[in-house]
C-alpha cells in the first residue's frame, strides 16, 4: 500500500501556472493584510504613548501629593496592564515580508515533494500528511489508491 500512496502522492504535482497563480493571489491578500496592519499599528503606537503620558503624569500626580496612594495604586495598575497589553500587540506585528517569502516558497516546496515528505516520514508524520492532503478518504483497491473526487489544485 505504501507503493501505491507513494505513486499517487507523486502524481499530484502543482502545475507551473497554479502555482504562479497561487503566489499571485496569495501575495495581494498579504500586501492588503500589511496595509491594515500598518493602519493598526499607528493606532497602537499613538495610544501607547498616550498611556505613557498619562502615566508619567500620575507620578507626578502623586508625587505633588496631589493623590492618595489607594487611588495612585489602582490606576497605576491599570495603565500598567493597558500598557502591557499593547506592547504585546505591537510585537506580534514584526512579520517581514522576508519571512512571508519564506514560508510561502517553503510550503509550495512540500507540495513539489509530497511524495518524498511521505517516503521519508514516520508512521505518524505520513498520517499527518495524508490527512492534510486528502479531505476524503483514499480507496485501495488492491493495487492503486485513489480519492473519490480528484483534487482541483492539482488540475
Amino acid at each position: 500500500m505504501n507503493y501505491a500512496v507513494q505513486g499517487l502522492l507523486n502524481k499530484l504535482k502543482v502545475k507551473t501556472e497554479v502555482q504562479n497563480l497561487y503566489k499571485e493571489i496569495v501575495k495581494i491578500v498579504y500586501e492588503n493584510e500589511i496595509k491594515d496592519n500598518k493602519l493598526d499599528e499607528g493606532k497602537a503606537k499613538t495610544e501607547l504613548t498616550t498611556l505613557r503620558t498619562k502615566s508619567e503624569k500620575l507620578n507626578d500626580l502623586f508625587l505633588d501629593r496631589n493623590i492618595q496612594l489607594e487611588d495612585y495604586n489602582a490606576m497605576k495598575a491599570k495603565l500598567r496592564s493597558n500598557i502591557t497589553e499593547l506592547e504585546g500587540v505591537l510585537s506580534t506585528k514584526t512579520f517581514k515580508e522576508d519571512d512571508f517569502q519564506k514560508h510561502l516558497n517553503k510550503g509550495l516546496g512540500v507540495l513539489k515533494n509530497l511524495d518524498n515528505i511521505y517516503t521519508n516520514n514516520d508512521l505518524n508524520g505520513k498520517h499527518n500528511l495524508l490527512g492534510s492532503t486528502f479531505v476524503e478518504k483514499l480507496i485501495f483497491d488492491g493495487k492503486n489508491c485513489r480519492t473519490e473526487k480528484s483534487m482541483e489544485l492539482f488540475l
